[in-house]
Order: C-alpha cells, then sequence, then structure tokens
C-alpha cells in the first residue's frame, strides 16, 4: 500500500496549508523572476558582483534562495509528523 505525500492529503490543517500555499507561491515567484520579461534586465555581462557578472549572481542567489526554502520546509514536515504515522515506512 503507497502511502499519499502529505502535501496532496485531504487532511491538511490550516497552517500546514498557509504553509505549503506559501511555499507554491515563493516558487512561482522565484520562476517568474527568472525567465521573461524579468530576467533580460539583469542579463548584462556588467556590472559584475564578487567576479562574475551580474546575470550569472542573480540566478545563483534564486538558486541559493530556492534551497534555503526547500530545507526549511523539510525541516518544517519533519518536526510535524502525522499521528496516524506508526513512524516507520515498512510494510511487513
Amino acid at each position: 500500500m503507497r502511502k499519499t505525500p502529505r502535501f496532496f492529503s485531504s487532511r491538511l490543517d490550516r497552517v500546514e496549508r498557509r504553509v505549503y500555499r506559501a511555499a507554491v507561491v515563493f516558487f512561482l515567484g522565484v520562476f517568474c523572476a527568472v525567465v521573461w520579461p524579468i530576467y533580460p534586465r539583469f542579463a548584462g555581462a556588467e556590472p559584475r558582483l564578487l567576479g562574475i557578472p551580474l546575470s550569472f549572481f542573480y540566478v545563483i542567489v534564486f538558486i541559493l534562495l530556492s534551497f534555503v526554502a526547500l530545507l526549511l520546509l523539510f525541516v518544517w514536515e519533519g518536526n510535524r509528523r502525522d499521528p496516524d504515522e506508526s513512524g516507520t515506512d515498512l510494510e511487513g
């Protein structure tokens, strides 16, 4: 029997819905920030920040922000265990 991920569960409480909704909005914002029409505003080879062109620096910042957001979501989910879970994913 496969378990449905909590993200798609119909048993989410209000806080979980808000956190997941904020994560979706954040990642949609990141997506919009690194594609046209926003990205071309930063797509020049000059100026340089930390020795790399602004266009690379801009993308690296959003990659790092996405990593931190996913890490925080992972830790938050780990701290909010489902009371129905037995603590193991093994079946037998």
